[in-house]
């Protein structure tokens, strides 16, 4: 599996050069809102207490979405995923679902393979 890592917002990788393109790839996830977190995180934002659980939340959305990216870039070759991007939307009964996208590459990893 492709690691987190290995997934850049850049156009390019430090100290690789990009052998190949391999298409656009993305990942999807989606939670349902759970009423009874969102009532208990209403009122620890109320008394002082951080947002930890709902940071847990999207965290672990973000971490579902990446996955599905690095799957689907693995399947292609790939052993890098750049340019990655997200895209966040809420429906109306308190769904969330996260995409992230971007283009698989193959990368030169000798030293010295930039340029």
């Amino acid at each position: 599996m492709i690691a987190h890592e290995a997934l850049v917002t850049f156009d390019t990788v430090e100290g690789c050069r990009v052998l190949g393109e391999l298409g656009y790839v993305s990942g999807q996830a989606q939670q349902q809102q759970d009423p009874w977190r969102a009532t208990w995180r209403t009122l620890s934002a109320l008394v002082g207490l951080g947002p930890g659980q709902l940071m847990s939340d999207l965290d672990r959305l973000r971490s579902d979405a990446l996955d599905a990216l690095c799957a689907q870039a693995e399947a292609l070759g790939a052993d890098a995923v750049i340019g990655v991007q997200f895209h966040a939307a809420y429906s109306d009964d308190g769904t969330c679902a996260l995409v992230a996208f971007g283009q698989a590459v193959r990368l030169d990893h000798r030293e010295g393979a930039t340029g």
